[in-house]
């Protein structure tokens, strides 16, 4: 992906901006097509002030939850990724929902509740997690695990900026 466009608004990205990711492969076309969404993944911006030009996502994958470069991984990515930033009146919790990302780092991958996700609703709050109930995990949404495609129907953030 061309970083162009990221290059452009990064320094405007905030810790616990959601990303949403479409890919270009057959388990992504798939989650895609199940949820009816454009939307196969989802994961958090990380942005540490020690750091001020690296930018990070934390982001539950096969191998649980990780956190990675982000400009790094959209450079890699042959999908395409929109930024959901969140209201300016969740600024204050900003600190709080970074916490919670970091404290969920290496928490094992849940395939059963996405093969679930599938045919029926799953709950939050397992000791694994599909990429989509980290995000609500870390902005403290409990209940049924929302698809990548619902997240932006929470009414918590501002215009999305595609990249």
């Amino acid at each position: 992906m061309n970083l162009d466009r990221f290059n452009q608004i990064k320094s405007t990205l905030k810790t616990a901006d959601c990303l949403l990711w479409s890919g270009a492969d057959i388990i992504s076309d798939l989650i895609e097509d199940i949820s009816r969404s454009q939307y196969s993944h989802a994961g958090l911006v990380m942005v540490f002030e020690e750091y001020p030009d690296l930018i990070f996502t934390v982001e539950a994958q096969g191998s649980g939850v990780l956190m990675a470069d982000l400009a790094q991984r959209l450079r890699t990515s042959e999908g395409g990724c929109t930024v959901f930033p969140l209201n300016a009146d969740l600024d204050p919790r900003r600190r709080e929902m970074g916490e919670r990302a970091l404290k969920m780092l290496g928490t094992p991958y849940d395939y059963g509740a996405l093969l679930k996700l599938a045919v029926e609703k799953v709950k939050t709050g397992e000791r694994e997690v599909v990429c989509s109930e980290m995000v609500q995990e870390v902005y403290g949404i409990q209940g049924d695990i929302l698809t990548p495609g619902e997240l932006p129907r929470l009414g918590i953030f501002g215009p999305a900026i595609k990249l």
